[in-house]
C-alpha cells in the first residue's frame, strides 16, 4: 500500500478516535446516570469504536510483510475478542437479574484481549538483541514491574482479597486483570525506554501510550467498581476504546514493510528515560513508605530490590560499554585492514594499466593538450619507428589532417572520444594504409591533461570486408551474381520500367541431365562443367545483360533494353546451341542440353518473386514438352493454377471421399462369367467434376501423396473382395496397381499384409492381383526380383500390366514370377486396322503361352475384337464391350447376373 493511503487511513482514524471521544464526553457528562441513552447507548458506541479498530488492524496485518505482521495479527485478533468481550457484556447487561460483581465470560475475552498484546509485543521482544542487551532489557522490565507490582499489590489486590462478598472466582478474575496490567505498563515504559528492531519510534511512542492507558483505565475501573466509588465506572470504562484506535492508528502509520533496523546501544533519549524511571520508582516507594507506615516492611523490601537492580543494571551497562569499545576496535582493525587492500589493489591497477598501456598491441601515442607527442608503447614504436607526431600528420592528406585536428579539438574541449579512419603511406614503402584512429581525453582531478591517440593499421581488415562483401554479391564457383544480388538487379530493373514504359526479359535456364554428370564423373567434373556455362553465357551477353547461378544447374538471365520476341528468340536460341557444343574437360567430352523458361516484363508479372516464379513454370513446360524454350503464357499459368488446387485439395478429397473406388469387371469371354475385378481411382470434384486419373495420379507420384492414395485404394479393394469372398464368390481376383514408389518401399510387402489382415483377409492374399508396369519391373532388375518374390511367398498374384509399352524384355520375363501378361488396350485398337496388328497380338498371346502366362486383354470395345482373341487363344479380358468401371453395388450386381447366386 502507498505512503498516500496509508496517510488517508490514518486521518480517518483520527476522525473517529475525535468524534468518539465528543460522543463519548457528551454522553458521560452530558446525560443523566438513569438515562436509556447512556445505560444502553454507551455500550453500543463502545462497540462500534471496537469495530472500528478490529478492521483497520485487520488491514493493517493484510499489507505488513516480515516480523511486523505477526505483531499486527495478534494486534487484530486481540481487538476482536476485546470486540466480543464488549457483545457478551452487552448481553448480560440486557438480561434482568444480572449483577456487575459477577463474573461473567465477557472478562474472558478481555483478559484474552491483554494477553493478545503481551504476545504482539513479545513476538519481537529480543530479535536481534546480544545476550548483553537481552539482560538490560530483563533488568529494566523488574525495575519497572518492582514500582508496579508493589503499589498494585497494597492499593488493590490487598482490598480485594479482603472483601468477602466477592467469590474466589471474582477474586482470580481480578488477580488476572491486575497482572496483565502490570506487563502493560511495563511494555508501556520499555516502549519508551528500549528501541524495537522493527518499530518506528512514531509508532513505538503511540503504542506505549495506548497500553498505559488501557493498563491505568483497567485499574481505575477496578478500583471505582470494587471500592464503591461515588463516581461511576463508565467515566473510565470509555477509555479501552481510546487505547484500542490508538493501536489501531499505530497500525495505520505503519509502512507496509518494517526498515530492519538494530540498534546497538541506548539512545539519548531512552537512556534519560531510565534514569527517570530509576529515580522516579525510588521516589515513589520512599514517598509510599512514609504515607503507609503500616505497611513500611513491604515498601522498604521493595526499595532494596529495586536498588538491587539499578545496581545490577549499571553493571551491566559498564559491561555492555566494554564489549561496544572492543567491537570499535575491532571495526577499526579491520577498517585498517581494507584499507591496507585498497591501497594494493590501486597498486596492482596501476601496474595493470601501465602494462595494458606498455604492451596493447594497438599504438597508443600519449598527447599533451598542445598536441605535443610525449611518450608512445612498443606497439607505437614498432608502428612509427623514430618519426615523430608531426611528420606523421604530414603523412596524411590535407582532408584527413582536418579530420585529425578536428578530433583533437573534441577530445580536448568537450571531453568526449572520437573515432575515424584515415589514409597514410607513413610506412614510407609508398603503399596507401588504411589507419583507425581514436582519441580519447585524458582526464586527472576533473581536468583534462592531454589525449590518448590509439592507431591501428586496418588495411587488411577493410580488404577482407570488401572481399567479403564482393562475395556475399557472388556466387563463388562462377562468380556470376547470387540469387540474392539478381533479386536486387531484378527489382531495380522493374522500378526503371515503371518509370520508363521499357520492357524486359526473364530466362531461367536448367541443365538436362546433369545429375548423371555428377554421379558419374563426379561433383569436380561437375564444378567445372558449371564454369564453362558460365563463361559460354559470359561470352554471348550484351553490356546491359544480367547472369546469375541461382544454385545447382539453374541460371537466370535479365535481358533489358525492350527486346522483340524474335530477338528473343534469336538469343535464346544462340545460348541453347552454345551450351550444346561439346565440353573437354581433361580426357572427357561431354554434351549437354538445356530447358529455358521466359517470362516477360509485364505480361508474366510485375514483381520480381511473380517474374521468377513464371520463368521458372517455363521452364518446367519446356522440359517436359521437350522443347529448348518455352514462354511463360495465361495457358500455362492456368494449367499450373489448377495443378497446385489440385495438389493442395489432393488429401482432403481422400479424407472425404471424393476420391473413390471403381471395380472393372474382367471376363471369361467364351461363358461369360466374371473372373475378377480391376481396381481403378476416381475423383469426383465438387466444383471441377470428374478429374482424370492421368492428371491426378501424376501429381500424387510428383507429391509423394501416392502413397497415402494407394492405401486407400488397397483397404477400399480388399474390403469389396472380403464382402464377395463372404458371400461365397472365392474363385474372383481384385487386381490393384502399385506405383513405382510403393514397390520400391522396402517393407511394401509387410505394409499390404497389414491392410489385408486390418480387412480380414489375413492369409487370403491369393485374391489380390498385384498389377506392375514394366517401367516399374525394369527399374532394378535384382530389387524387383526380391520384391516379387516376397509377394508370392505370401500367394500373391502377379500381373505386368501395359506389356509392349516400356522396355520390354524376354529376359526379365523368364526370371521374375510372374502370373498374368495383360495387353494393353493401344495393341487391342490394332486388330481393327489388319493384319500387321493382328500378328502382334497373335504374337503377345503366343509369347504368355510359351511362359505359362494367363493372359487378359484390356480395352475391348468391338465384338471382332473379342472373337478375335478368342480365335488366338486369350480368353480373358476387360473393356467397355463387357463392362465400363463400376460402383461397388453396381459391381455386385454385375456379378450376380454374370455368375449366379451362390
Amino acid at each position: 500500500m502507498t505512503n498516500t493511503t496509508g496517510m488517508r487511513r490514518s486521518v480517518l482514524l483520527l476522525s473517529v478516535l475525535t468524534v468518539y471521544l465528543i460522543v463519548y464526553f457528551g454522553i458521560v457528562y452530558g446525560v443523566g446516570q438513569e438515562s436509556w441513552l447512556r445505560a444502553y447507548g454507551l455500550k453500543y458506541w463502545y462497540a462500534a469504536a471496537d469495530m472500528a479498530a478490529v478492521f483497520s488492524l485487520f488491514g493493517t496485518y493484510r499489507r505488513a510483510q516480515g516480523n511486523s505482521q505477526t505483531f499486527w495479527l495478534y494486534a487484530g485478533v486481540g481487538s476482536l475478542l476485546y470486540l466480543l468481550g464488549d457483545l457478551v457484556w452487552i448481553f448480560h447487561f440486557s438480561t434482568p437479574g444480572w449483577s456487575g460483581k459477577a463474573t461473567m465470560a465477557s472478562d474472558l475475552f478481555y483478559i484474552c484481549f491483554a494477553g493478545c498484546c503481551i504476545f504482539a509485543y513479545t513476538s519481537g521482544l529480543t530479535r536481534g538483541y546480544s545476550s548483553i542487551q537481552k539482560r538490560l532489557l530483563y533488568c529494566d522490565v523488574a525495575i519497572s514491574a518492582t514500582v508496579v507490582v508493589t503499589l498494585d499489590y497494597v492499593l488493590v489486590i490487598q482490598p480485594i482479597l479482603r472483601q468477602e462478598e466477592f467469590n474466589a472466582a471474582v477474586q482470580f478474575v481480578q488477580v488476572l486483570y491486575l497482572t496483565e496490567d502490570i506487563w502493560l505498563v511495563t511494555i508501556s515504559i520499555s516502549l519508551l525506554i528500549r528501541s524495537r528492531v522493527w518499530l518506528t519510534k512514531k509508532i513505538m511512542y503511540i503504542l506505549a501510550v495506548a497500553f498505559g492507558i488501557y493498563a491505568l483505565t483497567d485499574v481505575s475501573y477496578e478500583y471505582l467498581t470494587i471500592a464503591g466509588s461515588s463516581i461511576p465506572a463508565d467515566r473510565a470504562g470509555g477509555f479501552y476504546q481510546v487505547a484500542l484506535l490508538l493501536i489501531a492508528l499505530a497500525g495505520a502509520l505503519s509502512p507496509a514493510v518494517m526498515e530492519q533496523r538494530v540498534q546497538a546501544s541506548e539512545t539519548r533519549v531512552s537512556q534519560r528515560l531510565q534514569r527517570m524511571t530509576s529515580v522516579g520508582g525510588l521516589l515513589i516507594l520512599g514517598v509510599a513508605t512514609i504515607l503507609y507506615y503500616e505497611k513500611s516492611p513491604i515498601f522498604v523490601a521493595a526499595l532494596l530490590l529495586e536498588l538491587a537492580l539499578i545496581i545490577l543494571r549499571q553493571r551491566l551497562l559498564r559491561k555492555e560499554i566494554e564489549v561496544l569499545s572492543q567491537n570499535l576496535r575491532l571495526l577499526n582493525h579491520d577498517l585498517e585492514e581494507r584499507i591496507a587492500d585498497r591501497t594494493k589493489e590501486l597498486e596492482e591497477s596501476k601496474q595493470e594499466f601501465e602494462s595494458l598501456y606498455t604492451y596493447h598491441p594497438d599504438a597508443i601515442l600519449t598527447v599533451d593538450t598542445e598536441g605535443n607527442w610525449i611518450d608512445t608503447n612498443h606497439a607505437g614504436r614498432y608502428l612509427f619507428g623514430k618519426r615523430d607526431g608531426k611528420q606523421f600528420v604530414q603523412e596524411v592528406s590535407p582532408d584527413d589532417e582536418k579530420k585529425i585536428r578536428h578530433a583533437f579539438r573534441v577530445a580536448i574541449q568537450e571531453g568526449s572520444s572520437t573515432a575515424l579512419e584515415i589514409q597514410s603511406t607513413y610506412r614510407g614503402d609508398g603503399r596507401l594504409r588504411i589507419l583507425n584512429l581514436t582519441f580519447v581525453p585524458i582526464i586527472t582531478n576533473g581536468r583534462i591533461t592531454g589525449v590518448y591517440n590509439i592507431v591501428r593499421d586496418v588495411t587488411e581488415e577493410r580488404e577482407a570486408e570488401r572481399r567479403i562483401k564482393y562475395l556475399a554479391y557472388r556466387d563463388t564457383l562462377t562468380d556470376l551474381l547470387n540469387r540474392s544480388s539478381f533479386m536486387l538487379q531484378l527489382k531495380q530493373a522493374i522500378e526503371r520500367a515503371e518509370q520508363t514504359g521499357e520492357h524486359f526479359a526473364l530466362l531461367f535456364l536448367d541443365l538436362n541431365q546433369f545429375k548423371h554428370v555428377n554421379d558419374t564423373w563426379g561433383h569436380s567434373t561437375g564444378d567445372l562443367v558449371l564454369i564453362e556455362v558460365a563463361q559460354r553465357l559470359q561470352r554471348l551477353a550484351a553490356p546491359s545483360t544480367v547472369l546469375s547461378r541461382l544454385g545447382g544447374d539453374e541460371f537466370l538471365c535479365l535481358i533489358q533494353g525492350s527486346p522483340s520476341g524474335e530477338e528473343l528468340a534469336a538469343f535464346v536460341a544462340d545460348i541453347a546451341s552454345a551450351i550444346k557444343e561439346p565440353i573437354k574437360i581433361s580426357h572427357h567430352t561431354l554434351q549437354i542440353t538445356t530447358s529455358i523458361g521466359i517470362a516477360c516484363y509485364p505480361e508474366a508479372g510485375k514483381d520480381a518473386v511473380t517474374l521468377l516464379q513464371h520463368a521458372d513454370l517455363a521452364m518446367y513446360d519446356s522440359k517436359e514438352g521437350t522443347k529448348e524454350y518455352a514462354f511463360y503464357t495465361k495457358e500455362l499459368g492456368a494449367k499450373v493454377k489448377r495443378k497446385r488446387r489440385l495438389e493442395a485439395e489432393l488429401d482432403e478429397a481422400v479424407r472425404s471421399g471424393a476420391i473413390f473406388v471403381v471395380y472393372q469387371p474382367q471376363v471369361d469371354m467364351r461363358t461369360g462369367r466374371v473372373i475378377g475385378f480391376e481396381a481403378l481411382v476416381r475423383w469426383n470434384h465438387p466444383e471441377l467434376g470428374f478429374i482424370s486419373p492421368a492428371e491426378f495420379i501424376l501429381i500424387a507420384e510428383e507429391t509423394n501423396k501416392i502413397l497415402l492414395l494407394e492405401e486407400c485404394v488397397f483397404r477400399t479393394a480388399g474390403r469389396q473382395m472380403k464382402q464377395w469372398a463372404d458371400a461365397g464368390y472365392t474363385d474372383l481376383k481384385m487386381g490393384v496397381n502399385l506405383s513405382a514408389k510403393q514397390f520400391k518401399s522396402l517393407d511394401m510387402t509387410e505394409q499390404l499384409t497389414s491392410i489385408l489382415k486390418e480387412v480380414g483377409l489375413e492369409s487370403c492374399s491369393h485374391y489380390i492381383d498385384v498389377e506392375l508396369t514394366e517401367r516399374i519391373a525394369m527399374g532394378n532388375e535384382e530389387q524387383t526380383l526380391h520384391t516379387l518374390r516376397r509377394l508370392k511367398e505370401h500367394q500373391f498374384h502377379i500381373s505386368i500390366d501395359d506389356f509392349g509399352t516400356g522396355y520390354s524384355s524376354l529376359s526379365y520375363l523368364t526370371r521374375f514370377p510372374v502370373d498374368t501378361l495383360k495387353i494393353p488396350r493401344e495393341f487391342i485398337s490394332l486388330i481393327a486396322e489388319g493384319e500387321e496388328g493382328q500378328g502382334i497380338v497373335a504374337t503377345m498371346i503366343g509369347l504368355a503361352r510359351v511362359m505359362n502366362m494367363s493372359v487378359i486383354a484390356e480395352g475391348v470395345e468391338t465384338k471382332e475384337q473379342a472373337e478375335f482373341l478368342i480365335g488366338n487363344g486369350c480368353y480373358h479380358a476387360q473393356g467397355y464391350y463387357y463392362s465400363k468401371p463400376l460402383s461397388a453395388e453396381e459391381s455386385t450386381a454385375f456379378l450376380l447376373h454374370a455368375n449366379g447366386c451362390i
